[in-house]
């Protein structure tokens, strides 16, 4: 409760308090060439940094001492190692191929071989970023240029690449789930990792997975038409 609270009180809902926290803020510029821009840390004004003040505020209220929320904290991170390196690798490979101009030409590239269909292919794309990063996050932020500039490249409409770019994230997460982490989480969590669910929960999943990519690029297509 304390934690909504906190995110409307600092949201745009309350624009006193949101334009003072938005202040405090860095901005590094990290590429000079043609198409870079600063790059802005809002060190308080971000749902992220909300939560973790609330979590304290929250442990102080219930009388938590502190060494015990640092001990938690410290686990937390720990654990996360992985995540971390895993979401900063994603966010790089991002930024070098917008800035080198590889989402272009791919985008071009597979307009070319696809033309006006292109909005029909546009959620299956997304969900092959989420079957190999096994997160629609991580997709919409590999793939998501590449999707806009493929939009632009087909001369949609400013609602039509809203609509593409909606796609992209709806298709990143039918493919997570048949990502090759979703499936190894499912059987680990009901303890039957390793006897062959594995290829069974695949298959199942896939019954899903198919229909429902094939229904997504037809309302996408149709969906482009309408808009």
């Amino acid at each position: 409760m304390l934690i909504f609270i906190l995110l409307l009180l600092t949201s745009k809902l309350v624009p006193m308090i949101y334009d003072s926290i938005s202040q405090i803020r860095t901005s590094v510029l990290i590429y000079k060439g043609d198409g870079g821009s600063p790059y802005t840390f809002h060190w308080v004004a971000t749902p992220g940094m909300v939560i973790f003040f609330a979590t304290f505020l929250s442990g102080f209220i219930q009388r938590t001492p502190l060494g015990d929320m640092l001990q938690v904290l410290r686990k937390t991170v720990f654990s996360l190692r992985p995540t971390f390196v895993t979401i900063i690798s994603i966010i790089a490979t991002a930024k070098v191929m917008g800035y080198s101009g590889m989402t272009t030409t791919i985008a071009d590239h597979t307009v070319a071989a696809t033309g006006v269909m292109y909005p029909a292919i546009a959620a299956f794309i997304g969900s092959v970023g989420g079957f190999i990063t096994g997160s629609a996050t991580s997709t919409c932020i590999l793939l998501g240029k590449l999707q806009m500039d493929a939009a632009v490249a087909i001369g949609a409409s400013e609602n039509t690449q809203v609509w593409i770019a909606a796609a992209n994230a709806t298709g990143a997460c039918a493919g997570k789930i048949i990502a090759p982490q979703s499936i190894a989480i499912g059987v680990a969590a009901i303890g039957v990792a390793g006897r062959g669910s594995e290829s069974q929960l695949l298959a199942l999943a896939m019954k899903i997975y198919l229909p429902f990519i094939l229904l997504l690029g037809c309302l996408v297509y149709m969906g482009r038409i309408w808009l």
